[in-house]
């Protein structure tokens, strides 16, 4: 993505490439040139690109505001009737919320970034009190929301590379947060979200990083574990700062979506296409999923009716294989689990939702195991792990599934086991014939809206290999 509405930048990445940016970005700002952007933005998202909005408010609504950087702006006079300060606040929102309307009115969704670098000296609002900042970007959203009904608008928080957690405004009010720095491996780090609460979903955010002057390692990203969800490059900087090669290599990557991918991603992935895909008991082909090696190796026979999985890592709590997709909201899947194995070590496979591919994510992993454990009761060959505190180790609640000792798994655990999701309730559950379905634990955990669910794997033991076969995943999106 290239903030920048400059077309001779846009039609040099597509002589070069044969591909251009999905999103296009548009900067708010003098009042002669707002509508001929919003226009433009409009024109835009019919052609195909996703419309990026940003707004840096240039005038501060505090009388005699102080410009340097080293003093605090104080705008308690805004959120009190009758005061100047209110005034001019609320008319500079209702002139951007028309701007934003127009958008609306014309069907066009926005990805909304307000506000930049907010733990900066650089703005008046950067300037702000942690408790001040937070209720100028609350007040905003709440009157945006509420009072003027600007509901195609993603809220974006944008910070420097040094996180405030004090600053965040809180997930209520933020959908994404933007990143701004010159060095992509800064999301690799597990503590960038450190200073937010522990009883807060902010490490699940969805990631932008702005502020290069170059195009991100892809590949190297991907293989780290860095996963950015798009970026912003500063305008002007493709040409000079970038080799043609590494353009190319971004713009072809399978990982990259530009914007000719996007009208077959509408047609597959927006709502309609999401109810098709995820209809009632639909089997979800294998080869659908992506992949992810945490801390671990993998080798893989797949194809769309069955995947088979070899996998080994240093038998560390939080190495895993992944196959998972994003979901939104409640979820039911179910997935065949055959022939696990080792049988004499620990080996682990099953439903694991989680927030992030960090090795620190909170997580609910209801999962078969083998081990000496494993072959004596139901409750050792099903568990539910979980972490709700990155601090701490996983959890285990024992599910004890069916005390009914007529209904045992079989040695050689071929099963079908399942994990549903209300809110922010979680319950397990095994058969033996894929329709009769014996619930095993049931737990508690807050979790985003959007999270990770999918297949997993481990071996704790770092001298064996595990290997399983899934089959017949089904899956309800709700």
């Amino acid at each position: 993505m290239y903030n920048s509405d400059a077309d001779n930048e846009h039609e040099y990445l597509y002589i070069l490439t044969g591909k251009k940016p999905a999103i296009f970005g548009i900067e708010l700002g003098l009042e002669r040139e707002n509508e001929i952007r919003i226009r433009n933005t409009i024109d835009r998202y019919t052609s195909g690109n996703i419309p990026l909005v940003t707004w840096n408010w240039q005038i501060s609504p505090i009388k005699n505001n102080n410009t340097s950087a080293t003093q605090e702006t104080d705008i308690a006079q805004c959120f009190q009737d009758g005061t100047a300060e209110h005034e001019a606040f609320y008319q500079e929102l209702d002139r951007t919320a028309d701007h934003l309307e127009k958008l609306k009115d014309a069907g066009v969704p926005v990805l909304w970034n307000p506000f930049a670098d907010i733990n900066s000296n650089r703005f008046w609002w950067s300037k702000l009190r942690p408790d001040q900042l937070n209720k100028l970007w609350q007040t905003m959203f709440n009157y945006f929301t509420n009072k003027r009904q600007l509901n195609n608008l993603i809220w974006i928080q944008s910070f420097g590379e040094n996180m405030e957690g004090n600053r965040f405004a809180g997930n209520k009010y933020v959908d994404m947060i933007r990143i701004s720095s010159d060095d992509y491996s800064v999301a690799r780090n597990d503590d960038l979200f450190a200073p937010f609460s522990e009883n807060t979903d902010e490490s699940s955010t969805p990631l932008i990083f702005a502020g290069s002057t170059r195009i991100p390692p892809v590949e190297k990203m991907n293989t780290s574990g860095i996963l950015w969800c798009w970026w912003v490059q500063e305008p002007g900087t493709t040409p000079e700062n970038t080799n043609q090669s590494d353009i190319y290599s971004a713009f072809n990557n399978k990982r990259i979506i530009t914007r000719n991918e996007i009208p077959e991603l509408l047609n597959n992935f927006g709502e309609e296409g999401l109810k098709r895909l995820y209809s009632s008991g639909a089997i979800i082909p294998f080869p659908n999923l992506k992949e992810f090696n945490l801390g671990t190796k993998s080798r893989k026979i797949i194809n769309p009716e069955r995947l088979e999985v070899f996998v080994q890592s240093k038998g560390k709590n939080d190495d895993y294989y992944l196959a998972f997709m994003q979901m939104d909201g409640d979820f039911d899947v179910s997935v065949q689990a055959t022939n696990l194995s080792p049988e004499q070590v620990q080996a682990m496979a099953g439903i694991m939702v989680r927030t992030n591919l960090s090795k620190k994510s909170h997580y609910v992993f209801f999962h078969i195991k083998t081990g000496e454990s494993a072959n004596e009761t139901n409750s050792e060959k099903l568990r539910l792990l979980f972490r709700n505190n990155k601090r701490k180790q996983p959890q285990l609640i024992s599910t004890n599934p069916l005390k009914n000792e007529n209904i045992l798994l079989n040695d050689s655990l071929n099963t079908w086991i399942r994990l549903q999701r209300r809110g922010n309730i979680f319950k397990s559950y095994f058969s033996l014939d894929n329709s009769n379905w014996h619930l095993c634990a049931v737990h508690e955990q807050k979790m985003p809206k959007y999270t990770l669910v999918g297949l997993a794997v481990a071996c704790k033991s770092p001298r064996e290999s595990a290997q399983i076969e899934f089959k017949d995943m089904e899956f309800t999106w709700e």
